[in-house]
C-alpha cells in the first residue's frame, strides 16, 4: 500500500481513537481505523475480519447488515459513536447542542474518508458488522468499507462496567 494512504488511515484513527477516548468512563469507549488488504477478490467483509483476528480470537457476529443508504447513511451511524458524554459534561448542554457537535465530529471523519477513498477508488460496498465479547463484556460494531484492494475498518468498543 502506498505510504500517503497509510499516513490518511492514521491520521483517522488518531482522530477516531482521541475523540472516543474522551468518552464515558477511562477505556469504556474505544474507537480505530484500519486497512486489511484484499488479496483475494472472493472475500467479503466479514470473510476479511474474521481472517485477520483468526490468530487472537474467533469471531462471530451477532448482525451483519449492508449500508443501503452508503457514505450517507454511514455519516449518520457514525453520529451515535462519537462523543458519548464527553469528559461527562454532555449532561450539561442541550440535545441539540450534543446532536450538533456528533454531526459536526461525524462530518470531519467522513473529510479524511475522502481523502482515503482518492487511494483506493470507489467504495464497493459498506457493511455494519456487531458482536459481544463476553470475556471482557465489550459491544463491538465495525463499519467495514469495500474496496477493490482492501476493507477499511471503523471499530468502536464499549466496555460495560456493570457486573
Amino acid at each position: 500500500m502506498d505510504q500517503l494512504l497509510e499516513i490518511e488511515v492514521a491520521r483517522l484513527d488518531g482522530y477516531i481513537h482521541g475523540i472516543t477516548e474522551l468518552s464515558g468512563k477511562i477505556r469504556e469507549h474505544l474507537g480505530a481505523a484500519y486497512l486489511i488488504s484484499r488479496d483475494d477478490k472472493n472475500k467479503n467483509v466479514t470473510d476479511l475480519l474474521i481472517e485477520h483476528y483468526a490468530q487472537q480470537t474467533q469471531l462471530e457476529f451477532s448482525s451483519v447488515n449492508e449500508l443501503p443508504g452508503g457514505l450517507g447513511e454511514l455519516e449518520a451511524e457514525l453520529c451515535d459513536y462519537l462523543a458519548v458524554d464527553v469528559l461527562g459534561i454532555a449532561a450539561g448542554l442541550s440535545d441539540e447542542a450534543i446532536l450538533d457537535r456528533k454531526k459536526y465530529l461525524s462530518f470531519r471523519v467522513m473529510d479524511m474518508l475522502r481523502i482515503i477513498r482518492d487511494h483506493l477508488g470507489s467504495c464497493a460496498g459498506i457493511l455494519k458488522l456487531e458482536r459481544y465479547n463476553i470475556t471482557y463484556k465489550t459491544q463491538c460494531v465495525y463499519f467495514g468499507l469495500l474496496f477493490d484492494s482492501a476493507l477499511l475498518v471503523l471499530q468502536f468498543n464499549k466496555m460495560s462496567y456493570d457486573d
